[in-house]
């Protein structure tokens, strides 16, 4: 709901209301620093020259509002990542999409591609890190004196080259979950698995509901 309001009407009020949200829960959860990617010198030195950019061209309040609702939400989807168990998320998305079941969404089918989905990311990530090694000791000294259409030409190599290794992975993940009757085991248990709603969930519910309804009363009112 809050990344929902955040995007259609991203005004300063709602990103106010939003961040002071995400801060409560970064608090309450006791979320360390450390956890906090650090952004890297060109990506700050970017962002400095775009606002440099956007101020002389009269649109820099436009560029940090963009900004800030882009941080906005990549803060609330690591925050989700970062306090919920990767085995949970499948459940939590077949609970809330229950409804379109009305509509004759197929809810079971999406959450078990989302759980599958989930499971082949830690693959993803060593893939692309065996992918960047090998792409380092290939070229070694020389990719630091790679020029930018260099760097373009190895990053839609790279980028092919994981792709390709994580399909493949994919491809033989679920071709043996198809031979071991693997997918109607895990629909069952997706099935099964029930999503019971404790205190701390009603109080994110009524937290959530509380800064929608400031959202709305700010709109209303400014």
């Amino acid at each position: 709901m809050l990344t929902t309001c955040v995007i259609l009407s991203p005004r300063w009020s709602t990103l106010a209301i939003v961040g002071g949200l995400l801060l409560v829960a970064s608090l309450v959860v006791r979320l360390p620093l450390g956890v906090a990617p650090r952004p890297p010198m060109w990506f700050v030195s970017g962002f400095i020259g775009g606002c440099l950019g956007a101020w002389l061209g009269d649109g820099l309040e436009l560029f940090l509002r963009v900004s800030t609702l882009a941080l906005v939400v990549l803060w609330g989807s690591g925050l989700i990542a970062w306090v919920t168990p990767t085995a949970s998320l499948a459940a939590a998305l077949r609970f809330f999409l229950r409804p379109l079941r009305l509509l004759g969404a197929p809810v079971d089918q999406w959450s078990l591609v989302m759980a599958s989905a989930l499971r082949g990311l830690p693959m993803l990530r060593d893939q692309a890190q065996a992918v960047l090694d090998t792409a380092k000791l290939r070229l070694g000294q020389d990719m630091a004196t790679l020029s930018l259409r260099g760097y373009a030409r190895l990053s839609v190599d790279v980028i092919t080259a994981i792709l390709s290794a994580t399909s493949r992975g994919a491809a033989e993940t679920g071709r043996a979950m198809s031979m071991r009757g693997a997918i109607e085991s895990q629909d069952g248990a997706t099935r099964g698995a029930r999503v019971r709603l404790g205190w701390v969930d009603v109080a994110v519910i009524a937290a959530s509901l509380l800064g929608v309804a400031g959202i709305v009363a700010c709109r209303l009112m400014l």
